[in-house]
């Protein structure tokens, strides 16, 4: 069995302004920084054998702390890097409906079968996450391991593990910032123990725009 802790990035600078950063390089906030702190601190007495993080800064700073605390390397993953949001990158929420009326309202109503203009596909994504997760389930029998990645992969993840299709995909929460959620793999299956887990946050617990 492999038990592995999925965490989402905390607070970034594009969480911050509100806007749609997708796989824009942006880095946490002083608040994020904290989180990715609290989070290490949560999780340093797990025996972990390894570290993965998207290759996106917000997910290596989070990533920084416990491989302090574990003296682990973090292994770079693009396949854990947030959605590609083509011409929908860096543009704020609010402004997305009136830019892109219909394929925005897809993301809104139907995420799972939408695709940013000149982007990812939301599919295209479950797809490359779920399957690199997989991947690092058999590498690592009978290990913990940890992994630093972002909203719409964690969606994707919670969604493989429940073993919903991807057409509900919309029916998953998005989680907070810097939380956990757990898994563990055994015997070709995945098993949700925790979902977007918080709690050790306290009141620095920080959320994405009800306009997403």
């Amino acid at each position: 069995m492999t038990h592995i802790y999925v965490v989402r990035h905390g607070e970034s600078e594009g969480n911050k302004i509100d806007a749609f950063v997708g796989s824009t390089d942006v880095p946490l906030t002083p608040l994020g920084m904290k989180q990715a702190e609290l989070t290490a601190k949560y999780l340093k007495d797990v025996d972990f054998s390894a570290i993965y993080t998207s290759d996106l800064m917000r997910a290596r700073q989070t990533a920084a702390p416990s491989e302090k605390i574990h003296n682990l390397k973090a292994v770079p993953e693009p396949a854990f890097r947030e959605i590609f949001g083509g011409d929908w990158e860096r543009k704020p929420y609010h402004d997305l409906i009136n830019l892109y009326p219909e394929t925005y309202s897809v993301w809104i109503n139907d995420i799972a079968s939408a695709r940013a203009d000149n982007g990812e596909s939301v599919a295209e994504l479950y797809q490359r996450v779920t399957e690199k997760l997989k991947e690092l389930a058999i590498k690592h029998e009978g290990e913990n391991i940890l992994v630093f990645t972002h909203a719409t992969p964690v969606r994707a993840i919670m969604c493989m593990a429940k073993g919903m299709p991807l057409k509900k995909l919309g029916e998953i929460p998005w989680v907070s910032n810097a939380s956990v959620t757990e898994l563990e793999y055994k015997d070709g299956k995945f098993t949700l123990l925790t979902e977007g887990y918080d709690h050790h946050l306290g009141n620095l617990s920080t959320h994405l725009s009800e306009d997403v």
